[in-house]
């Protein structure tokens, strides 16, 4: 700074020229076969060079009012090639061996390259309009690259790489008041991009040790922001890209290999965190569309595990937990507005959860614990349904639950099963539904409600290759059925009409239970103790032909 303010005296002071024709260049050279090359063409440009050292080489062309370059060189083989046109600002510091800075401005704005103690580094900066500023530090690294290019007014780009080998960072940034910043810490061979379009959006990248770790962020739009972290690890990779305004994205890695994150937003608010603990090659892939979705994704450990997001609409939640495990898939589309949806897979190998909602404000649950090549499956249309699966162990268990309509409500608990299939069909309104099955093997019990206003409900304990199942078709009909301590048992229900109540109770093998009820306010209670007993119940009202 004193060497620039005096300078600026020398040159105000002295009447050699003309103020129009006055430019200042200053060049100071220790060593062996350095080199500067200065051109000056316009009204008091400045430049100042310093080399001290072997082979350091310097040029720079200057055009239009006030541009100034500073240039500190000591060492071997470093380059410096700067070209001003307007009125631009750049420094530089090279201290090492073979480091390269090239800067190309117009316009007027600045650029502060500093590489410190570091050998074959590569720093490039292109700057177009007013007020942009690129600030690039390379310090205590080896054949790093850093690559800042701004395209309009007032954005702001700063890379540090720091004790890193192989690293590649590159910012572009076309528009007005854009940020992004970039962080690489003893990494090797990790990649970092940073593409910014539009206005006033906000990026920041940290990779920490690690190897070959990848980031691209693309933002298109307006206060678009995004984080990413990677602290070590090898070969992972996150995606960002965001179209719109007001979009939040950020994604944490933490050690791991081969994991991979994708964050899609398109629309107004959106925000996406996903975070990676550990694990190789599992996968995470968030896609929203519309305003204010939020989606959380975390998966900790693990080998192959998979987690895919799909909100379209507005206001809508998603929530998906995977813990250790292998091959587990997790799969949400919300397509609608306020609905929320969460997933918990904890352990396990190829299991599978899938919740698709489509409507208004639907609430679906599913938690997986352990068990290998279960499979839950939620799907809601309409609004303000609710719908809970919850497998523990087991495996090749089946639960799947269908909702069309408003204010139904249906759960299915299956602990321990193997082959088990559990399923529950809702259309109407205010229906109720629940299934548990609890060490089976090859069990069955389907609910199906088509009405109002229904409740059924069946379990299913130790009771191997049984079959249940509870029709209702109408409004306010009530069934239950319980099968237990046996095998091969059957409990059919079909109820028609309204306010009709069936019960059976089944305990020991080869039992059989058929009720039918057609018609309003019937009434059935079947108990079976003991093994082979049979019993057909048919309920009609006066009238009614059977």
């Amino acid at each position: 700074m004193k060497k620039i303010l005096f300078v600026f005296l020398t040159v105000l002071l002295t009447g050699a020229v003309s103020f129009a024709q006055v430019n200042q260049s200053s060049v100071n050279q220790m060593g062996v076969d350095n080199s500067s090359l200065v051109t000056q063409v316009g009204v008091f440009n400045i430049n100042d060079i310093y080399q001290d050292g072997y082979m350091n080489e310097a040029e720079v062309d200057q055009l239009g009012f006030f541009n100034v370059s500073l240039l500190e060189q000591i060492g071997e083989g470093n380059g410096y090639f700067a070209t001003q046109v307007m009125s631009n600002f750049s420094t530089a510091l090279q201290l090492g061996w073979n480091n390269l800075a090239v800067v190309d401005q117009l316009g007027m704005n600045s650029s502060y390259i500093t590489q410190f103690f570091g050998e074959d580094n590569e720093a490039y900066v292109t700057q177009r309009g007013f007020f942009n500023t690129s600030d690039i530090d390379q310090w205590f690294s080896y054949a790093e690259i850093a690559d800042v290019f701004q395209y309009g007014m007032f954005n702001m780009a700063k890379i540090t790489q720091f004790g890193g080998m192989y690293d590649e960072a590159v910012v572009s940034q076309y528009g007005i008041g854009n940020y992004a910043n970039i962080l690489q810490e003893g990494t090797f061979a990790n990649y970092a991009l940073v593409d910014q379009m539009g206005e006033s959006n906000y990026a920041f990248v940290d990779q920490w040790l690690g190897a070959f770790n990848s980031v691209e962020i693309d933002q298109y739009g307006y206060m678009n922001g995004a984080y990413a972290d990677q602290w070590g690890g090898e070969s992972n990779l996150a995606l960002i890209s965001q179209k719109g305004m007001y979009n939040f994205a950020s994604t944490f890695q933490l050690g791991g290999w081969l994991n991979g994150i994708s964050v899609n937003q398109m629309g107004k608010g959106n925000e996406a965190y996903a975070t990676q603990y550990f694990g190789d090659l599992n996968t995470t892939m968030i896609a929203q569309r519309g305003k204010r979705n939020l989606a959380v994704t975390t998966q900790e450990g693990g080998f192959g595990n998979l987690i895919d997001v799909k909100q379209r609409g507005k206001e809508n939640i998603a929530s998906v937990y995977q813990l250790e495990g292998a091959l587990n898939w997790a799969f949400v589309n919300q397509r609608g507005k306020y609905n929320y949806a969460e997933i918990d897979q904890i352990g396990g190998f190829w299991n599978t959860a899938d919740v698709y909602q489509r409507g208004k404000g639907n609430d679906a649950w599913v938690t997986q614990l352990g068990g290998d090549f279960n499979t839950a499956e939620v799907e809601q249309y309409g609004k303000k349904n609710d719908a809970t699966i919850t497998q523990v162990d087991g495996a090749f268990t089946n639960a799947y639950i269908g909702q069309d309509g408003k204010f139904n409500d249906a759960e299915i608990y299956q602990e321990d099963n193997f082959g088990s299939y559990a399923g529950i069909a809702q259309i109407g309104e205010g229906n109720d539904a629940y299934i548990e099955q609890f060490d089976n093997a090859f069990t069955f019990a389907g609910i199906i409600q088509i009405g109002d206003d229904n409740a059924a409900a069946i379990g299913q304990y130790d009771s191997d290759d049984s079959y249940a199942l509870i029709q209702q078709s109408g409004n306010n009909n009530v069934a239950w059925s319980v099968q237990a301590d046996g095998e091969n048992n059957v409990a059919l229900t079909t109820q028609l009409g309204a306010y009709n109540y069936s019960a059976t109770l089944q305990v020991g093998s080869n039992n059989y239970v058929d009720v039918y009820q057609n018609g309003f306010g019937h009434g059935s209670t079947v108990t079976q103790f003991g093994n082979g007993n049979s019993a057909v119940v048919s309920q009609y009202n006066a009238g009614m032909t059977p």
